[in-house]
């Protein structure tokens, strides 16, 4: 697009999709854990998390509106900073599963998927309290006063 108004179309045509509609960026995670043990107990567990962050791009033409560069800037840092925290969570609860996974082999993959859904509630909350990072200002257009 060459401004702010034909960006908005395109991130509504071409951004991640989610379950409740498009979003201008997005993280997911695969996690996946490899036990060592005996078949009875499983003392060692390493994880091994994959993150994807999605993220829009746009490369202004020279004849851009200086406003709508401008914009962009805003948004794009706000939404930044918005992934980063679904990283961040991601991380912090991928630290605390071997602990968590550890002891008997017969439960690791149930607790697993168990630790897994924790982190995906943990972003859903994180989203419906910002709403999906508007409230820090992850809108490419902000409200006027």
């Amino acid at each position: 697009g060459n401004d702010d108004i034909a960006l908005l179309g395109e991130l509504r045509r071409l951004g991640p999709r989610v379950s409740d509609g498009v979003r201008g960026a997005t993280t997911r995670a695969q996690v996946a854990w490899q036990i060592t043990g005996d078949g009875i107990s499983c003392p060692n567990v390493k994880v091994i998390p994959s993150i994807t962050v999605v993220f829009p791009r746009w490369v202004p033409p020279a004849a851009a509106p200086r406003a709508s560069v401008g914009n962009w800037q805003r948004f794009v840092r706000a939404l930044a900073a918005h992934e980063q925290v679904h990283v961040d969570l991601i991380l912090a609860a991928v630290e605390t599963m071997p602990a968590r996974l550890a002891g008997d082999c017969a439960g690791v993959d149930e607790r697993g998927r168990a630790a897994l859904a924790e982190i995906d509630a943990a972003g859903a909350a994180f989203d419906a309290a910002t709403e999906s990072g508007a409230t820090q200002g992850a809108v490419l257009f902000p409200p006027r006063p």
